[in-house]
């Protein structure tokens, strides 16, 4: 992929740059270098395959060649919802399934993309503060594109090529994902964070399902009926409202098989 090529093109208030590697441990290791050292906001790491690529809650992501893996550096000079941001990503890369290759894909709480209910992408976002500061924010991001899924995964996971049955051109997904992210990145920075969280909404495969979260070691089980201003999920439970911050969601079935209970 000719990267730089393609982004030096790009109609975006933030200016993006790529750093692309053949191969590294994470994206993510790599732009935390790169922020430590000074490098600008708009810093994006493409990495061809990672041998330690991570996601959320320490887990492994399998990061084999034929995915399309990178981090965006971000430098916020205030940022109230980090959880909004991270609605955010996932819903730019849904839109940027949806407008690039027709691909009906959905949200999942709090940053999955799926695609018939299979999970396309993954996200990470890593913040580097000091006293109360952001410094800077890495937004990772995961797409399982042309690489080959582990035999394990191939029952919760999808590769883009095997939905649209097709070797998959990268770099215009590429392009389509960091457009959406500045748009949303912008909307987030000058205080619009409902009408990104409205917007999410409507992408989201979450609200409307009954739920099981696992936070920190507790169980909770409830109807998933809104996210709040702040991207929390709002779950309704025999205990009444609760308001989770992180976690990971297990759909269980929807609120219209609940009720044929």
């Amino acid at each position: 992929m000719h990267i730089n090529k393609v982004l030096s093109v790009l109609p975006t208030r933030m200016k993006f740059f790529t750093y692309y590697l053949k191969e590294c441990p994470s994206s993510q290791d790599v732009a935390e270098a790169l922020a430590l050292e000074g490098a600008p906001e708009g810093t994006v790491i493409v990495c061809e395959e990672m041998c330690s690529g991570r996601g959320r809650m320490h887990r492994k992501w399998f990061a084999s060649r034929g995915g399309l893996w990178f981090t965006v550096l971000l430098r916020p000079a205030q940022l109230k919802s980090l959880h909004a941001l991270s609605l955010a990503a996932g819903l730019s890369v849904a839109k940027a399934l949806k407008s690039v290759f027709s691909v009906d894909a959905k949200v999942k709480w709090p940053n999955d993309v799926l695609i018939d209910g299979k999970k396309v992408c993954g996200i990470l976002s890593e913040a580097g503060a000091k006293a109360d500061k952001i410094n800077y924010l890495l937004l990772g991001i995961g797409v399982n594109v042309n690489n080959e899924l582990p035999e394990e995964l191939r029952e919760s996971a999808v590769a883009l090529k095997d939905v649209l049955g097709f070797e998959v051109p990268r770099a215009p997904l590429l392009k389509e994902i960091l457009l959406n992210i500045d748009a949303y990145y912008y909307r987030i920075t000058i205080g619009e964070v409902d009408r990104v969280v409205r917007e999410w909404k409507e992408w989201s495969s979450t609200l409307g399902k009954i739920v099981r979260v696992c936070v920190m070691g507790r169980v909770i089980e409830g109807a998933a009926i809104d996210v709040d201003g702040d991207g929390a999920l709002l779950l309704e439970t025999s205990r009444g409202m609760e308001k989770v911050m992180v976690g990971e969601v297990v759909y269980l079935r929807t609120l219209e098989e609940k009720n044929e209970l």
